[in-house]
C-alpha cells in the first residue's frame, strides 16, 4: 500500500489454510504464509466471482472419473461453502457413496443423509467415539483439487488438499455436512 492508502496494485490474494486463510487487496506480502512461494490460480476473469479452473479430482487418491471436464468452480471467500456445477456436485456426492460403502465398518461413521438436494451430510454421535469429532474426521475421504495454475508458474496443475476437518461443518448438533452446494446455472 502506498503511504496515502491507496492500494498499488488491481490484485488480490485469497490464501486457502489449513486453519483458515486470509484475504488481502493490492498485492501479496507473505505475511502468516508458510510456504517460500505461493502457487497462483487464475482467476477465470475480471468479473468471475472467484471462479478457477477445475481440471480433476480425486477422493483419497481415487480419480473422480469425469471431473476433468475443465469444469469452474467457485470459491466464496465470505462463508464455508464451495460451489460445483451440477455434474461435478453429482460426481462427488456419488463418490462419497461409493467410498463409504467400500468399508462400511472404517469409513464414514455415521448415517448418511443425502435426502435433501444440496447436502451431503452423516448423522453423528461424536460423544459416541473415544477421540470425539477427530474420529469421525479420520474416517472421512480427503479431496483433492487439480487447479489450472497461472501462466508461469513450475506446473500446470497444482493440486489442492480438502481435509475431512476442513469441508465438514457441524449443521445439527448431530449433523456433519459437506461444505459444498449446487452453483446457479449463471455461472
Amino acid at each position: 500500500m502506498h503511504d496515502d492508502g491507496l492500494i498499488d496494485r488491481v490484485m488480490f490474494t485469497l490464501c486457502l489454510g489449513r486453519n483458515g486463510g486470509y484475504f488481502q487487496i493490492g498485492g501479496f506480502d507473505g505475511t502468516g504464509f508458510i510456504e517460500a512461494e505461493p502457487t497462483w490460480v487464475t482467476m477465470l476473469s475480471r468479473n468471475s466471482d472467484f471462479l478457477v479452473t477445475l481440471n480433476g479430482m480425486s477422493m483419497n487418491n481415487h480419480y473422480i472419473v469425469g471431473s476433468n471436464e475443465s469444469y469452474r468452480m467457485m470459491i466464496d471467500s465470505g462463508t464455508t461453502f464451495t460451489y460445483f456445477p451440477r455434474p461435478l456436485y453429482n460426481l462427488i456426492e456419488s463418490h462419497f457413496k461409493w467410498f463409504c460403502a467400500m468399508d462400511p465398518k472404517a469409513n464414514c461413521k455415521g448415517k448418511m443423509k443425502f435426502d435433501r438436494p444440496g447436502y451431503m451430510c452423516w448423522e453423528v454421535d461424536v460423544s459416541q467415539f473415544k477421540e470425539g469429532v477427530i474420529e469421525f474426521y479420520r474416517s472421512m475421504p480427503i479431496l483433492r483439487f487439480h487447479l489450472e495454475a497461472s501462466p508461469g508458474q513450475k506446473t500446470d496443475t497444482y493440486s489442492y488438499d480438502w481435509y475431512p476437518s476442513e469441508y465438514l461443518y457441524n449443521e445439527k448438533i448431530n449433523d456433519y455436512c459437506v461444505a459444498a452446494d449446487i452453483q446457479s446455472n449463471n455461472i
